[in-house]
């Protein structure tokens, strides 16, 4: 078999059985990839990377808020438009920069079905492991029922990361909400795109705080 016929043999997993002929016995035996490497001394690749793990809704421990301190370098202001940039199908009032203002802010996209708000890390990539999201301060209605978490490498292409269907546990102003995520892959774009209707039966999207957390990878 040639191996560049099929490149996707080209990378294997730990848990991969490889074929090897002995030739003393003429046998064919398997012995999983992880094996062989710990016979040959192979230590695995511990993560790099500055872990910002979730500790409670709107804690100062997310990756905006890292972003915020220019890396744990300044004091916090708003990462939108230095080290993060924010962008909107569309917006009916307010500004999508206002997700990650840590205050109690209200933005919403016009009522247009499949609407979402996208976040571009420019100074790195991020393993989600968390991600929190805050209703608008201050309006009692237009809360979100289903919405996808995804990941991209070029804003373009992108990969589920967590699917919510009529999750209704959002039901009053300035309220947060934590998810897990599970993904082996780091992402410089996120989005989050609202596919149904929300609380009262419509396309608006309604949103007062985003925050992501993870191991965050300069």
């Amino acid at each position: 078999m040639k191996f560049d016929l099929y490149p996707e043999l080209t990378e294997l997993a730990n848990d991969d059985l490889l074929l090897i002929w002995d030739f003393s016995n003429e046998a064919l035996n398997s012995v999983k990839l992880s094996t062989l490497k710990t016979f040959f001394g192979v230590v695995a690749e511990e993560p790099t990377g500055t872990p910002l793990n979730y500790i409670s809704d709107g804690d100062a421990n997310g990756t905006f808020y890292f972003l915020g301190t220019n890396l744990g370098t300044t004091q916090w202001s708003n990462p939108a438009g230095s080290n993060l940039a924010i962008a909107a199908s569309s917006t009916e009032y307010g500004s999508a920069n206002l997700l990650t203002d840590r205050q109690n802010s209200e933005f919403w996209t016009n009522p247009i079905a499949n609407s979402w708000v996208s976040f571009h890390i420019l100074t790195g990539k991020l393993n989600c492991n968390y991600y929190s999201l805050r209703t608008r301060g201050t309006n009692p209605n237009y809360y979100p029922r289903n919405w996808i978490l995804q990941g991209s490498d070029d804003g373009v292409t992108w990969i589920d990361l967590d699917v919510q269907v009529n999750n209704t546990t959002l039901s009053s102003p300035a309220q947060w909400l934590s998810l897990p995520v599970t993904t082996n892959d780091s992402y410089s774009y996120f989005r989050i795109l609202q596919n149904g209707l929300d609380s009262s039966n419509s396309h608006y999207f309604c949103l007062g705080e985003i925050e992501l957390y993870g191991l965050y990878e300069a």
